[in-house]
């Protein structure tokens, strides 16, 4: 009797463990058809935030670790990479490498049907079914919602939000207070109330891309490419060979100025070194990128002193002034009025911070993004301009571009008063979107242009939303399934998105019941999204060395959520 008892609650627990294996079983299916599902990053159009495969290459000269996109063809096994060389983005080094090991693209997570209970919002980082084909996933950045006009203007994206003027129900490119053409059609390029969309916090922070770090300074021995010192002392004052040339001594007396890359035009140019040298051929000599941001960490060694960051947008010149004393203050001045002393400048505003210890180090940084100044100390907004003091006269703006005439952005760094310490400085570049033609895809990341046939009544067209070709979304009030976004990938010279879209899946709705289009080029229908990417859970793996170099270690370290 006691064995059987014993067999009974055997076969119990049995039955309980297959159960429960089946509600799990059950419940990551349901989970996967309906919460979240994992999608991997197939292309590079999102590097250097998220990567397909890809490379990971260290500079031999400056120690940076950075990404190279790389597709495999006749040239690449899975152990044996040849083709164009990498550049570094830190130091501009060329790196030939002859063994290399092919990295999986990153793995997220999405959740799915979001956007049937939550209105997508603009700069999310969505997954959708490329219109183009209506198969396959792509991962984008949503920049242009449902009753936009949008238009890529020197990097940013400007909106224009229709209202419904002529009563139909559907916002459209005819609810443009604009002229028409020869052929009746909206000038949508002669809007005048242009907004720039601007990025919240944690999506310009994720957004940042590296121009210079001072901390991976180049051996300069045996190198392959000339390097020549981007920050340099104006006047004595300045020590610049401290721990290698990584700490700068500010000694005075009087204002000493340090210039980083001064003229250079390359060094702020929209290039991606996830890319080859040849895979950023969208990039034209005007996209010259003032969106910047100059971050150091000072080390007073008295409670005197002065230092001042400065960078430039246009004629614009901006500064934020740090006074050991405490007190912080955001400046503007204007070079083409003759400005050329901060003492003439114009004040945007003022703060109190609290005394700077000596032997305590504070971080500062200045900012420009999106036609905004800010400044921080300790990684704290502290002063910002507003659309009043300071925002972009669109015309003028096109035409200074047309006509070539976009300066060299002039970033610097003025120390005054008592002696100081700068540690960590560093130059980033916001992303830049470039306005590519339709006759000129993006290239793929060995630098030969993407398959893409393109049809003749679009060769030589300008990419859709970019500054030549605005673009009207639909909004529709009976049919919001079919409302219009606009995506565009972080890594612009090689991303294939709105702007590049040449045909449309014939299994996409065309045409509504009175056969009026209803998909268009340059568009994502609503009805294509799949959902907003989560969180980076499988970045590219660790390879074991046996059995079959398999690549089934993540590295947790790049685990991290999609901003």
């Amino acid at each position: 009797m006691k064995q059987n008892w014993m067999n009974r609650n055997e076969l119990a627990n049995l039955r309980d463990t297959i159960e429960s294996v089946w509600v799990a079983i059950i419940l990551a299916f349901v989970l996967r058809a309906f919460v979240v599902e994992a999608f991997d990053i197939p292309t590079g159009s999102m590097a250097p935030r998220l990567m397909g495969q890809h490379l990971l290459l260290d500079c031999p000269e400056c120690k940076t670790e950075f990404p190279f996109g790389i597709q495999f063809d006749n040239s690449v096994t899975s152990t044996h990479i040849t083709g164009p060389v990498a550049r570094c983005p830190n130091c501009g080094q060329e790196i030939r490498y002859q063994q290399a090991q092919p990295k999986g693209g990153d793995r997220v997570l999405v959740i799915k049907y979001l956007y049937k209970f939550h209105q997508p919002q603009r700069w999310d980082v969505v997954v959708f079914k490329d219109p183009q084909g209506n198969k396959q996933n792509y991962i984008k950045r949503l920049a242009g919602l449902p009753g936009e006009v949008i238009r890529i203007i020197h990097g940013d994206v400007f909106v224009y939000e229709n209202k419904d003027l002529n009563g139909n129900g559907i916002l459209d490119e005819w609810d443009a207070t604009v002229g028409r053409d020869e052929n009746g059609q909206p000038q949508l390029d002669e809007i005048e109330n242009w907004r720039v969309a601007r990025k919240p916090h944690a999506t310009q922070k994720a957004m940042w891309q590296l121009v210079f770090d001072n901390d991976f300074r180049p051996a300069q021995k045996g190198r392959r490419t000339e390097w020549a010192e981007p920050w340099q002392a104006e006047s004595d004052g300045w020590d610049l060979s401290g721990n290698h040339g990584r700490v700068f001594q500010y000694q005075g007396p009087g204002e000493k100025n340090l210039q980083f890359a001064r003229g250079e035009a390359d060094v702020f140019m929209a290039s991606n070194a996830y890319n080859s040298r040849l895979g950023n051929g969208n990039i034209s000599e005007t996209d010259i990128c003032s969106d910047l941001k100059l971050q150091t960490t000072v080390l007073p060694a008295g409670t005197k002193g002065k230092l001042l960051l400065t960078l430039s947008n246009l004629e614009h010149e901006f500064a934020g002034e740090i006074d050991f004393n405490g007190q912080v203050r955001l400046l503007h001045r204007q070079i083409a009025k003759g400005q050329t002393d901060w003492a003439e400048a114009e004040q945007w505003g003022k703060a109190a911070v609290g005394a700077f210890a000596v032997g305590r180090a504070v971080r500062v940084a200045l900012v420009h993004a999106d036609w905004r100044v800010t400044l921080w100390v300790d990684d704290k907004p502290v002063l910002s301009s507003s659309d009043e003091l300071y925002s972009p006269d669109v015309p003028a703006l096109v035409a200074r571009i047309k006509a070539g005439q976009i300066p060299v952005p002039r970033v610097g760094i003025t120390g005054a008063g008592g002696k100081f310490e700068l540690w960590h400085t560093s130059v980033m570049r916001d992303v830049y979107y470039t306005c590519p033609k339709l006759y000129n895809p993006p290239r793929d990341s060995l630098g030969r242009y993407a398959r893409q046939e393109v049809p003749a009544a679009q060769v030589g067209k300008p990419g859709w939303g970019t500054m030549n070709n605005p673009i009207a979304l639909r909004a529709y009030d009976s049919n919001p399934d079919m409302d219009e976004f606009f995506m565009l990938g972080d890594n612009s010279p090689a991303s294939l998105d709105s702007r590049m879209w040449v045909k449309a899946a014939p299994t996409l709705r065309l045409y509504d019941a009175e056969n009026r289009p209803l998909y268009r080029l340059g568009t994502v229908p609503r009805y294509n999204l799949t959902g907003k990417a989560l969180f980076v859970y499988w970045p590219a793996a660790f390879r074991l060395p046996w059995p079959g170099n398999l690549s089934i270690v993540p590295n947790a370290g790049k685990m991290r959520a999609v901003h």
